[in-house]
Formats: C-alpha cells, structure tokens, sequence
C-alpha cells in the first residue's frame, strides 16, 4: 500500500550504503595516530578516533605525542625546510615539531630577539597552490591578531618564508584535552565542567566579536600545568584556523571563504548545519562543544563510524545514546540534560549564547549533589527498556519536534493558502508550523470491525465490496462490508503483519511481516506462496498496477523486486537508501514508482529500468506514508515531521505541507479526485483537509488510540481508518 505502519526495530541501523566512489588509500606506513595515539586502519583519511586529518601526519613525521624524536619504525617525513635548527624569517629558531593540523604543521620556535618560546604554525606545501586555503590562512590571521583573551592563544605574527606561509603565537605548556582523554578515557562530569567553563569564557568573547571557532575539538584544547586563579582550570583555546567572520557575510562580503555550502571542520564534532555546509553561527560551536562534554564523560562521541557519509547521517538524523543507556551516570544531576540541549539538532534548541550555556553550567556546580537512589534507578530503567522493546516501540513514542525545533518554528513549512516560491526546486520552503483549529467533529458509522489485536494496515478490494487488514497477531482478514463480518481470517506469519496490498483486479492479496517474509493470498484467504525470507524485517509491500510485479521494501534499506506470475526474484535494489525504506508505493499507470526512508529521502525509479531518475530531498525525519494521485502527477508524503505534504511530478516541488497538530503524523489518505485529504497523528485524531484552500474541513471521532492506516473507499464516500484500538471504523465523507 506504500506505507509502514509499525516501528519495531527501528532504531537499529542498517549497514551503511555502499559507497559510489572509494577514496583511494594513502600511501603510508602510519598505524597509530599521533594525537590520540590510537591504530588508524589502513585506507583512512582521517583518524576514526578523534577525526584528526592524516595527511598532516604524514608530511610531519612519525613520532607519537610526547616522545618527540623517539623512533616508532615509521620514516621521519619532516620537510626540510623546518629542520630542528633551522632559522625562520631570520628569527625564529624551530626547536621542535608540536603537531599537525588540517592545513599544516607546528613547531615550537625560539625568538633569537625576545629569548622566548613561541608556535609556530605553516601551510601544508600541498595546500599551497590553493588560492583559497591560501586566503583562508590570512583571514585567520587578520582575525586572530584582533582576539585578546586570558583562554584564547595571543598570535603574534604572520608572513611567508621560503615559499611557506607561517603563523607565530604564544607557546602553551600542558596537555591537550585529547591525550588527557587518551590516557584517562573518561572524566567526571564535574571535572568536565570546569574543563567547559573556560572555553565558554573564550567563546562568548569571540562570539561579540562575530568570530565562530567552527573546529572546536578536545585536540584544540589545552590544559595548563597550574590551574587559574578561579581555581578552574588554566584552558586555551587553539586554533581559530578555520573561524568565521560573520559580520562580513552579513554585509554580503563575496570573498568570504566559509560561506554556505563549503563544510569545514572535524567531522565528529562538526553540528547538523556545518556539515551539510549551510551557514551557522555561534550556536554551531556550542553543539561542537556539547560533543566534547559528551565524549569527556562518556568515554567516545555520540557519533562513531569509518564511514564518513554513515557519519554525516548519524550527525544529521540520529539522537546521541543517553549516558544512561551506556551505564554512565554523571555526578551533577541535570549535566546529560544540559548537553543533549546543546546536541540538538535545530540551532534554535541549543542554548542561546556562550553565556547562558555557561550559567548553566554553573548552576550545576553550584547545586547539592543528592545520594543516587541505585536501587529504584535500576529498576525503572530496566522496565522502560523493556517496554521500549515492544513491537510498536519506535511508532508510538514521541521523539519530539523535527531537530530541536518547536511547534511553530519550522522554517520548512507551508500555511495554508500560502505558497512561496521554491528556489531549490524540491526543497520544502514556507514559514511556520500551525496547529489546526479543529472544526465540527463527524461521528464514526456504526460499529466498527473487531480485531483480537492492533489493526496496522487496510486496503480496500477494487470494487469497494469488501475490504482486507493486516492484524498485529500474524493474521490476514477480509471483510465483507455489506454484512460486517469476516470472510476468512488467515493466518500465516509468525510475526505482526506490517504492510498488505490489493492487485488491481482484485484476485491476490500480497502481505509483510516482521517474521521477513512476503506472503500471496487468494481473494478469499487461501495462502498460494510464501516468497524466501528476507535478510531484514519486511516493512511495506505493493503491487504493480499490472499485477505482474510485487515490490517490497524492508528494514535494511534494500527494496526487492518478485515476478508475480513466475513466483521469481527479479532484483534487489540495494545501496540507494541508507536506512530502513518504511513506504513503497507505484504510480497508478506503472511508469514508475516511489520509496520513502528514515532517511527522509524520497526516491522516484522507472518502473521498466528499475534505476532512480530522481529523488525529493529536504524533509529531514522519516516518511513512512506514501500514496500517488492525479494519475501520477501528484505523490503525498507524511511522517515524523508532522506534516502531509503533496510533490508535484515530475518537478518534484512542494505544492503544499499541512501540518497535522504533533510532532507524529502516522498516516495519510487521498481521496482518488485528489480533493480531500485524510491525516492521523499520535494524537488519535483524524482529520480531514481541503486540498485546495490547506484548511482543515472536520475532525472524525472515535478512536480510542493511536491510528495506524487510513483509506478512503473507490467510491470516495467513506474512509476506513485502523489503529491500536484493535477495531477499523468507518466515516460518511460524501459531503466533503
């Protein structure tokens, strides 16, 4: 039918897609990484641990942090021109190499002038020829010169020698935050706090100046030996390399090097908005330093993967796992509240400043550590993971608004009768979410048709005659509409149904379950084959409207294609969704048909080719509802985002989003005219809405839970709606 109607297992992530081009392996010999000390696997880019970038590593030499010309059987690769011995700019004297960053090297040097240490920071010589990190490099400089701050390194000069471009600022003593970790694996989070403070301090003041870090990272962090007089600790904050000048973008500064669309940053700790290079401004680098509080009391980052787009999906789609889930309880109550608002993943749901983040974090400090309570915390904890367990888990709890946002704040969406232009072609535009004004209520008709258990899926017969659900006890029931009772109730899968669909003409019925497979049955109940299992939990299935091929999708992202005559697989279309693909749904002339995933992509295919020739971006939550009307031109879509949105085909623009009234819209239906819709949320409301005009025409009463699936019958007349409650129920919708 194109839509998914349960969410066990959600939660668990599918191998990640193939990727469509391999970085080829550097070629090196460097097994550990230099800041975090921890192996780097062959072929990788970056360190998968701390994300520190390897091609520094590799131009600068073989020794580990803190033995500094220790041999580690690696070839020593420093150039030449930085020899300890070596006299910069007539003088600087290198004494010895510090470290390596995304664009070069530093050393610590000795003024010959001023007898005192300093760093010393160079452009990487394969950067050179880079106009634009070559810009970059004196953008950092103009910005850094103009930062005065007791936890901000002072830089104190800039200039080019021999063909290299160089940085000079103080010297810092100490450790990073990095090798700390490195050696003590995790913190207290009091100890983290007062590690977080002092940045604070540094970032409130860069952030009045206009000046975003965008590289906030525990390697850029560096601890003092003595602690400030505050009795905090002594932190410095490196490396604005990489910083944002906001008040020049802001006056449309055209050479500005970090504008939309460039992302910059360590990819562990880059927030949602960096890494799909939008613009960001201050609040990224509080979420880069939420990951850093996170990973210094839990031990690693929200986010692991080898896989950078895996990783950039994560960033961008997944919540942090709570400390608690990983048996890690910090010592300040309120501190993993404090730090999953500044993961949020809408800038308007972190903090609004450094400082309120800082007061805070301040307040935790200050306030009674009260004695945990093991006993009662345990068990309730092991209770709610076994109700999170549950079949229906995923579906029926509330993960709340769309990245952070609140009710209200969308950017994304459209009012009704409002109908922005849309610049990006299939990006969903329009100002905020409004909660709908329910109208007079509609009665449900009669009684409805019981079910031993939830109901998640009903279809109508083509004739409108009779009607088919798919039960949460494995069976596959059809309904006589005239008489209200079951022709046959048949049961086959071991698991919950999850998906059924009618073929057009009526005589097969096609079913999915969580037990994998994918099930035909005669109009009249009898089971005539039974497909192989799948590898995963199979979440949609749907006919063509020629009858001749079945398609399902299932919970590892691969959708599979059978022969319905020859009873033979014809494809499985893997790699092109990341994730879990809950809705599949063909075109009513077959040209084509539609996948949506958790992913919030959805994917348009040629029927005949089986390949994509397009895909609607920009929903950010997973979509589970798909249908098609105004014979193909139009496709609806709804999900986690709250909204029912309809897609102009082939443009695949927005014609219009509708906001159902919660974060969770579970379903949709569309009358076959394409002038009425139908909605359900987790609120247990149905409502109906005028396509034209967006406004919302009645609320149907009724339910007595969550409703899974609706559709209105051929006729257009009535529309049948299945839920929790165990019962379909049936509304007159011919005046509408």
């Amino acid at each position: 039918m194109g839509r998914w109607v349960a969410g066990a297992g959600t939660e668990t992530s599918a191998a990640p897609a193939k990727p469509r081009h391999r970085v080829s392996p550097m070629p090196s010999e460097l097994t550990h990484c230099r800041e975090c000390r921890k192996p780097i696997p062959e072929g990788q880019i970056t360190c998968p641990s701390c994300s520190t970038p390897i091609l520094g590593q590799l131009a600068a030499g073989s020794t580990r942090p803190g033995t500094a010309g220790q041999a580690t059987g690696i070839p020593e690769l420093l150039p030449a021109a930085f020899l300890p011995g070596t006299v910069v700019d007539e003088k600087y004297e290198v004494r010895d190499r510090l470290g390596a960053g995304g664009f070069g090297e530093v050393y610590r040097v000795h003024h010959r002038i001023l007898r005192r240490d300093l760093a010393l920071k160079t452009l990487h010589p394969a950067l050179i020829d880079n106009s634009q990190v070559r810009e970059r490099f004196f953008r950092e400089a103009q910005v850094l010169m103009d930062l005065s701050h007791p936890n901000i390194v002072t830089m104190r000069d800039v200039g080019e020698w021999r063909g290299h471009l160089f940085l000079v600022m103080d010297f810092c003593a100490g450790e990073t935050l990095a090798r700390m970790l490195a050696r003590q694996k995790r913190l207290s989070a009091r100890v983290a706090v007062s590690i977080a403070l002092p940045v604070l301090r540094a970032l409130e003041y860069a952030h009045e100046r206009g000046v975003v870090h965008r590289d906030l990272k525990p390697a850029n962090f560096v601890l003092a030996p003595k602690g400030a007089p505050d009795g905090l600790p002594d932190v410095k904050v490196l490396d604005f390399g990489i910083a944002k000048v906001l008040h020049e973008e802001r006056t449309g500064d055209a050479s500005a090097l970090t504008s939309a669309g460039v992302a910059i940053g360590t990819v562990a700790y880059m927030s949602p908005e960096q890494a799909t290079g939008a613009q960001v401004d201050a609040r990224a680098d509080l979420y880069s330093l939420g990951v850093v509080l996170y990973e210094m009391v839990a031990g690693h980052v929200p986010f692991e993967s080898p896989d950078m787009t895996q990783m950039f999906k994560m960033i961008l789609m997944d919540s942090p796992p709570p400390l608690t889930r990983l048996n890690v309880h910090p010592d300040l109550p309120g501190f993993e509240r404090l730090v999953q608002r500044a993961l949020a993943k809408s800038p308007d749901g972190r903090p609004g400043s450094a400082s309120e983040m800082a007061r805070d974090l301040e307040a935790l400090l200050r306030a009674p550590t009260p004695r945990p309570r093991y006993g009662a915390a345990l068990a309730a904890g092991a209770l709610l993971c076994t109700i999170a367990g549950g079949a229906i888990a995923w579906l029926t709890s509330d993960p709340g608004p769309a990245n952070g946002d609140p009710p209200g704040n969308d950017p994304r969406v459209d009012r009704p009768g409002n109908h922005p232009p849309n610049p990006a072609g299939n990006t969903p535009v329009a100002p905020a979410k409004v909660p709908p004004a329910d109208p007079v209520a509609i009665p449900q008709l009669g009684n409805g048709l019981v079910h031993p258990q939830g109901v998640v899926d009903v279809v109508y017969h083509p004739d409108g005659t009779c009607l088919a659900s798919g039960c949460q006890d494995g069976s596959v029931r059809v309904w006589d509409l005239a008489t209200g009772s079951a022709r046959t109730a048949a049961k086959g899968h071991t698991g919950e149904v999850t998906s059924i669909d009618w073929s057009s003409d009526g005589s097969l019925i096609a079913s999915a379950g969580r037990d994998r497979k994918v099930r035909l049955w005669s109009a009249d109940g009898q089971e005539l084959h039974t497909f192989p299992p799948l590898e995963a939990e199979v979440l949609c299935v749907s006919f063509h409207p020629d009858g001749k091929t079945l398609a399902a999708s299932a919970d590892d992202g691969h959708i599979v294609l059978w022969d319905v005559p020859d009873r033979k697989l014809i494809e499985v279309l893997e790699g092109y969704h990341l994730r879990a693909v809950p809705a599949i749904a063909f075109s009513p002339d077959g040209m084509v048909f539609a996948s949506a995933g958790i992913d919030g992509n959805i994917r348009i295919w040629n029927s005949g080719t089986r390949r994509p020739i397009g895909m609607i971006l920009g929903v950010r939550r997973p979509v589970v509802h798909l249908t098609w009307f105004d014979s193909g031109r139009s496709l609806g879509s709804s999900g986690f985002d709250g909204f029912v949105r309809i897609w102009k085909l082939p443009q695949r623009e927005q014609e219009r989003a509708i906001y159902h009234g919660v974060v969770q819209c579970t379903g949709h239906a569309v009358r076959r005219d394409g002038k009425l819709l139908a909605s359900a949320g987790k609120d247990q409301k149905i409502r109906l809405w005028d396509r034209e005009s967006g406004s919302c025409l009645a609320v149907l009463d009724g339910a007595k839970a969550q409703v899974l699936d609706m559709e209105f019958s051929p006729d257009g007349t009535r529309l049948a709606a299945a839920g929790l409650d165990r019962e379909v129920r049936f509304w007159d919708v011919s005046g509408r």
